[in-house]
């Protein structure tokens, strides 16, 4: 029952970083002054 949960896990943290990833682009891609602030470049 381990090994199935750990895989189960990894692919919701992969899941969920590319869920933030797409919400970074629309924020960048929407808001750029407000992105700036958190991430300056």
């Amino acid at each position: 029952m381990r090994l199935p949960f750990k895989i189960d896990l990894n692919i919701n943290k992969r899941l969920h970083n590319l869920i933030l990833t797409i919400l970074i682009t629309i924020t960048k891609n929407n808001f750029p002054l407000g992105i700036s602030q958190i991430e300056p470049d």
